[in-house]
């Protein structure tokens, strides 16, 4: 597929214009690949599991729990928790 300046992808968001040009199998691949979608509360989330990791030994360690909705865990057994972090959106 040939793609001019002035094309029909004008309409995506510059960042993923590159994406519409590849060969339908990768472009396919691509759409389908899993991503991380980050959220303000996952990210404050990751962040104080990270604290928590890093926090110096102690007789009393602080603790967190997390709740949610866990039927899209259930789903994904958390496999897409494994990308944070990743830029997925490279070729």
């Amino acid at each position: 597929m040939v793609v001019s300046e002035h094309s029909a992808f004008d309409r995506l968001d510059p960042a993923y214009r590159r994406f519409a040009d590849l060969p339908d199998a990768e472009r396919i691949a691509w759409i389908r690949a899993d991503r991380w979608i980050g959220f303000d509360q996952a990210g404050k989330a990751f962040a104080r599991l990270d604290n928590l990791l890093t926090y110096p030994p102690r007789d009393r360690m602080p603790c967190l729990l997390i709740y949610g909705d866990v039927r899209h865990c259930a789903r994904t057994n958390g496999a897409s928790m494994a990308h944070h972090g990743q830029d997925q959106d490279r070729a």
